[in-house]
């Protein structure tokens, strides 16, 4: 497979291994860090939503999963794709269907 797909592929992997290690440790610790929360000061509490933390990484890892799909269906199929970034950051996979 190719090169971006394996990026894919390992970043989401670790992008949802990350969400589940801070799952488990708002978890175990639930009431530490709710006092923590209390005490830091305002701009750094949405910080301390751990739970929070666990849905978007899960999210992210998912959607890199099926971008990773998406891109190994496409070299079966012999399409062009490429792994892009919105704003220097966000993947998308960009898929070239012209030419097949």
């Amino acid at each position: 497979y190719a090169e971006g797909s394996k990026t894919l592929l390992v970043a989401g992997t670790c992008c949802y291994l990350l969400g589940f290690i801070l799952w488990n440790v708002d978890n175990h610790f639930c009431d530490h860090i709710r006092k923590m929360r209390h005490q830091a000061i305002t701009p750094f509490k949405p910080i301390t939503q751990i739970h929070a933390w666990w849905h978007v990484l899960a999210g992210l890892g998912t959607m890199m999963q099926l971008m990773y799909s998406i891109d190994i269906r496409c070299t079966f199929l012999k399409y062009k794709s490429s792994i892009q970034t919105y704003l220097g950051f966000w993947p998308y996979l960009k898929v070239d269907t012209k030419d097949v």
